[in-house]
């Protein structure tokens, strides 16, 4: 085969937002993955989806204690509920997350919040406790027995403890415990209200241009009341309330496993989403409610008339991000912390809606953003999958409204074969249409047997698509795989680009191409003339620095050998970066890398370069300008 880049005409440049990330918090993805509490219904504020009396999950006393959840003079009326202890002493556990503890890692310190009040002056014992009874770990502080207090205490951990449980005991008649978290003090950038590590460096590490949050379908909801409302993610953590996450309800649920603790603390909000897009470099792609729950459930309208408050949301949320401090909302960012404003350019309106009711709703919105805000872009939805009738009318009302979307949000999670079919989906794309959001998408293969898996054969597929895209840059601005987060054992969804457990996390093959094209973005699309045999899949792109970036999907089990013509007779160094294996490959714990990029150098002479592109392989050939 014989690939020939053509000279770089400069006429097409490729969209800086091109690679980026989607989180929602699904498969315990928020609250018990990337954000860091370790204390399971630490406000005691859970209440599952049909409303009725809070429950005690995840908490249990031994024989000698009583707990009861009650609401008589509570600290918060955003919270109202607390946990009332009878007994001598009064002990408490916390079975964590899934009921598994937590991991305590060896050398961490673990800061521990306590809101509670009791009778008198006492000691509260706290204890880390392994899965044998012993204790790994304990501090004490002192209560002063005068209403509802705040402690912090930070404790120490001198030996790993690969199952752990927090264990409260306080030797008072009775105690009232309003709130108790528990978090490591090594979080990402070492943020007192932080993001988990680990997985925080990982989706860095994909160097996203932009990060979409918070949803998804936690976004619209299940009732009026279940919407995702941006506001109640704002001020003090222990001030925030608790919606239950909406991916707990039974139909979700795999294997007998069940999500009945799955709620969002809110911990993890807007001011923290932000804060994190600063920290990684990643704009901010904020999604509100458009007024209507989940349209494949319930589909419950909030009136026109009565669209007020959700509009008002829109505007409130532009002022907390961009407003100066001493505005309402600017106010607010300033006391949680962040005086300067936070970047915010786009904001999605609603997700995976459709047709009329979506259509009215979404105009009302971007009469009232735009006459107050025009710079701001907005992402308009273009319904659930991607193709048949609700796409269709998207298509046709976007040709046609005065309220045309700065982006159409599309998603599919579909077959590999239909991948290879749509490479080039967007390269016929109508230009009367907005510029395409690619918001969600994955793909399942057809030859996998059992569940759903992030397999080489998958991530192939999407490979090869993103070369498409990369040759549609005219149309498409935007792409994020999704799900981006799953727990081992407790996810609704299959599949996902990262996978952790309480301890660790693996990285899939999908992350491996996801990260190749997102580092490996040019300024400007080139293009490559492909002549000879062989099912290869390329792109080429050039970046300001003169470097050439050519892409490469070989999806068959044949080697394909090629003799590449660089533009110009140039001698230049090439950096080669290789993701390869056997097609039903995946990840795990066990084996992290056994689908891993591999990179390697090599040397083009006088404008020459020959490279036997692998079987099952996606290859990165980045040639450096001359010194």
């Amino acid at each position: 085969m014989k690939l020939t880049i053509q000279p770089l005409q400069r006429q097409q440049p490729i969209s800086p937002l091109l690679y980026g990330v989607f989180f929602e918090d699904i498969n315990y993805g928020g609250d018990g993955g990337l954000y860091a509490e370790l204390v399971a219904n630490r406000s005691f504020e859970d209440v599952n989806h049909q409303g009725e009396d809070c429950r005690t999950l995840r908490w249990a006393v031994p024989e000698g204690t009583t707990m009861a959840i009650e609401t008589q003079q509570p600290r918060s009326a955003h919270n109202p509920h607390y946990l009332h202890l009878t007994g001598a002493p009064c002990q408490l556990h916390n079975e964590g997350y899934l009921g598994q503890g937590f991991y305590a890692k060896q050398g961490e310190s673990y800061r521990l919040t306590l809101i509670l009040r009791t009778p008198q002056c006492d000691d509260v014992a706290a204890a880390f406790v392994g899965a044998d009874g012993a204790i790994k770990a304990q501090g004490l502080c002192r209560t002063a027995g005068n209403g509802w207090e705040k402690h912090v205490l930070v404790i120490p951990m001198a030996e790993e403890g690969q199952r752990v449980w927090l264990t409260l005991t306080v030797n008072c008649a009775w105690v009232d415990f309003d709130y108790v978290s528990l978090m490591p003090t090594s979080t990402f950038k070492g943020r007192e209200n932080g993001l988990r590590a680990d997985i925080a460096q990982a989706i860095a590490d994909l160097k996203p241009a932009f990060l979409r949050f918070p949803g998804g379908c936690i976004v619209e909801g299940r009732s009026i009341d279940n919407m995702y409302r941006f506001r109640e993610t704002l001020g003090p953590v222990e001030d925030r309330r608790t919606n239950w996450n909406r991916w707990q309800m039974d139909e979700y649920q795999k294997e007998g496993r069940s999500s009945a603790d799955y709620f969002q603390t809110y911990g993890l909000g807007f001011y923290e989403y932000f804060q994190y897009c600063e920290d990684i470099g990643a704009q901010p792609l904020p999604i509100l409610n458009c007024g209507l729950t989940c349209q494949w459930h319930e589909g419950i309208a909030i009136p026109l008339y009565d669209m007020g408050p959700i509009i008002q949301d829109y505007l409130d949320l532009i002022e907390f991000a961009t407003g100066e401090a001493d505005s309402p909302m600017g106010r607010i960012r300033a006391q949680m912390g962040h005086p300067a404003p936070f970047q915010l350019n786009m904001i999605g309106v609603g997700n995976e809606q459709w047709n009329e009711v979506y259509f009215e709703r979404y105009e009302v919105i971007h009469r009232a953003v735009k006459a107050k805000h025009p710079q701001i872009h907005l992402v308009g939805c273009a319904g659930w999958t991607s193709s048949g009738a609700e796409i269709d009318a998207a298509h046709a009302w976007m040709r046609q409204t005065s309220t045309k979307p700065d982006y159409s949000d599309e998603h599919f999670y579909k077959r590999t074969s239909w991948f290879y079919e749509n490479i080039d989906r967007y390269a016929r794309y109508d230009p009367a249409l907005p510029q395409v959001f690619v918001g969600e998408y994955a793909a399942h293969a057809e030859e996998q047997k059992g569940e759903i898996q992030n397999s080489l054969r998958t991530a192939l597929a999407e490979a090869a698509f993103l070369t498409g895209v990369e040759k549609a840059a005219a149309n498409v601005s935007m792409t994020c795989y999704a799900p981006l987060l799953g727990r081992i054992g407790a996810n609704q969804w299959l599949p996902d680009m990262i996978w952790f457990d309480e301890k660790g996390l693996f990285l899939t093959p999908n992350y491996h191409v996801q990260r190749l094209f997102s580092t490996n973005r040019g300024d400007y699309l080139g293009e490559v003339i492909q002549q000879g045999e062989g099912e290869l899949y390329t792109t080429v792109s050039f970046r300001e620095d003169g470097s050439i970036i050519l892409k490469a999907v070989n999806p068959t089990d044949a080697a394909i050998p090629a003799d590449i013509a660089l533009p110009e007779a140039i001698t230049a160094a090439v950096q080669v970066t290789v993701l390869s294996g056997q097609p039903e490959d995946v990840n795990s714990l066990a084996e992290p890398e056994k689908v891993a990029p591999v990179t390697s150098a090599c040397q083009a002479e006088n404008g020459l370069l020959s490279w036997i592109f692998a079987p099952w392989s996606v290859t990165i050939l980045c040639i450096q300008p001359n010194e």
